[in-house]
């Protein structure tokens, strides 16, 4: 998880938005 986060973090790709639904399903998967 937190390999991924540095991965994004440092490389800012068009994929963030797909990071964003995901941490969007993670977060209310949890909640």
């Amino acid at each position: 998880m937190d390999d991924l986060r540095w991965k994004y973090q440092s490389d800012k790709n068009p994929r963030q938005e797909l990071m964003i639904s995901f941490w969007r399903g993670f977060l209310h998967d949890k909640n």
